[in-house]
């Protein structure tokens, strides 16, 4: 747990060397998205797995949902945890729309970047608006996170991962989940993209009903360095639908010479 600024950040890790990879969450579950695909890293290989304020372990401590202020707070938890060299990132969903920010800000810390299930842009506003409003009215609860799950999936989870995935979603705090939505609803990170000189991976199921096809295109196309692969047969969570061949295509491209 890292104290950044006055606020908790928690920055779960595995392994014990090799270089690292840092993963970021986007909205539902915290650090435990990752499970899947970090249990089967290489032995060289060590996983930083960041939670922004409000979901998993980390406090809300007036967390917003910001995209600037989560980038922020992501610069200063790698100088806490003492993390200076160039580092490759993951990111998912919303937290794929900060990597770009942070990558944009701060060049020196971006090794490669993976954006999964993440444009640079959201075209679906009207989709996002609404979850956004039913959360002001109805709170965010298990139920709700089980919605914003299942209709991002392909593939059926089993019933016990599905549930443990809801119930770590559901831990999340509403109002930081609320405004996580608000912030992406605004979000355009086109023109960022293009300042970005790490090689960038656009990682999507290829029936993910959030980032469409022509959404990655756009954002490969315009970034300087960008390629795009697509996981077969998942939707919005490659990372639980198919984590074998989502880490085998992280670990491609973060090993690229």
């Amino acid at each position: 747990m890292l104290q950044v600024r006055g606020q908790r950040i928690n920055l779960a890790t595995t392994g014990v060397r090799g270089s690292g990879i840092l993963f970021l969450h986007g909205l539902g579950p915290g650090a435990v998205v990752w499970e899947l695909v970090t249990q089967g890293l290489p032995e060289d290989r060590r996983a930083l797995m960041l939670e922004f304020p409000g979901f998993g372990q980390s406090p809300p401590a007036g967390f917003a949902g910001d995209i600037d202020q989560a980038a922020t707070l992501l610069h200063h938890s790698l100088h806490q945890a003492n993390q200076l060299d160039p580092i490759p990132i993951v990111a998912h969903d919303y937290g794929g729309l900060v990597a770009l920010c942070f990558a944009a800000r701060y060049p020196s810390h971006v090794q490669r970047l993976v954006l999964l299930g993440s444009g640079a842009f959201v075209r679906d506003v009207h989709s996002l608006w609404t979850v956004h409003e039913r959360i002001k009215m109805r709170g965010w609860d298990a139920d709700a996170a089980r919605r914003w799950l299942t209709r991002g999936l392909v593939e059926e989870l089993a019933d016990e991962h599905l549930s443990s995935m809801c119930e770590a979603a559901a831990l999340a705090a509403a109002g930081v989940v609320a405004g996580c939505l608000r912030a992406m609803i605004g979000a355009e990170y086109l023109e960022a993209s293009r300042t970005i000189r790490a090689p960038i991976l656009v990682l999507r199921g290829d029936a993910d009903p959030f980032v469409t096809e022509d959404d990655a295109a756009i954002l490969t196309a315009r970034a300087t360095n960008a390629t795009q692969v697509n996981v077969a047969h998942a939707g919005h969570w490659p990372h639980l639908e198919a984590p074998d061949e989502c880490r085998a295509a992280i670990l491609d491209f973060v090993n690229a010479k």
